[in-house]
């Protein structure tokens, strides 16, 4: 089941370039399902990569917008644990 269709376009920003939320990542076997990593050990590693990204960028004096690497933080989500067969979302 994974992020609802609604949790995706309204407040994760599927496909929507830099403002999509950095923590949304894709199921392995199934592509049509997202999970928040927001909640996860993996946060802290998301977060300095993210970190990274924007000091190279402020250090090369280029936008890191136009690169349309997700840097988006959910826009106030607090966040999922990763729940394989369970709808999750602000609507379920």
């Amino acid at each position: 089941m994974a992020l609802s269709k609604l949790q995706l376009q309204r407040v994760c920003l599927l496909h929507q370039g830099h403002q999509q939320c950095r923590y949304l990542d894709g199921d392995e076997r199934d592509h049509t399902k997202f999970y928040c990593r927001k909640l996860s050990p993996e946060k802290k590693t998301i977060d300095d990569e993210v970190s990274s990204f924007l000091k190279d960028h402020q250090k090369q004096g280029t936008d890191p917008t136009q690169d349309g690497v997700p840097l988006g933080d959910g826009g106030g989500c607090q966040g999922y644990i990763v729940l394989k067969t369970k709808e999750q979302g602000y609507d379920v």
